[in-house]
């Protein structure tokens, strides 16, 4: 079994990123062992970099419009006594504020001194970046 040195931290992030979708960790989890060069190659240059470690910073501000809608609404109709005698059902507007929202995900690619990925970590409420498919052979 392979350990990597980031999984604790890959623990807490996922503890506090519910929000990123599971397909974006199966996808990175496939990551250890390919060359950093055939990510950079699918999504670009990354953000910031040190000698081991790539940052992809993805942020987007969303306006929402304001929109009117309806809903459905039951109205219960009860005689003199408490009984009911019927319902109706009626439209009922409602009008939703207009409201701004950030989408953002960063994602961080740890490698060795030769390139080789060897552990990541991210963090967001939006992470949905992908990657071709790779040959999976080439894990050591």
């Amino acid at each position: 079994m392979r350990v990597f040195p980031y999984a604790g931290i890959m623990l807490i992030l996922l503890l506090l990123c519910p929000a990123c979708a599971p397909q974006y960790k199966e996808m990175l989890d496939t990551t250890p062992g390919m060359h950093i060069n055939e990510v950079i190659a699918f999504w670009g240059r990354p953000n910031t970099h040190t000698a081991q470690s790539y940052t992809w910073k993805e942020h987007a501000t969303v306006n929402h419009a304001g929109h009117w809608g309806t809903r459905r609404q039951e109205i219960v109709h009860y005689d003199n006594h408490g009984k009911r005698t019927g319902s109706s059902v009626i439209d009922v507007p409602y009008y939703n504020e207009p409201y701004t929202s950030t989408n953002w995900c960063d994602t961080t690619l740890f490698t060795d001194a030769h390139g080789v990925i060897i552990g990541y970590q991210y963090d967001g409420n939006d992470c949905s970046k992908t990657l071709p498919m790779h040959d999976q052979t080439k894990k050591p």
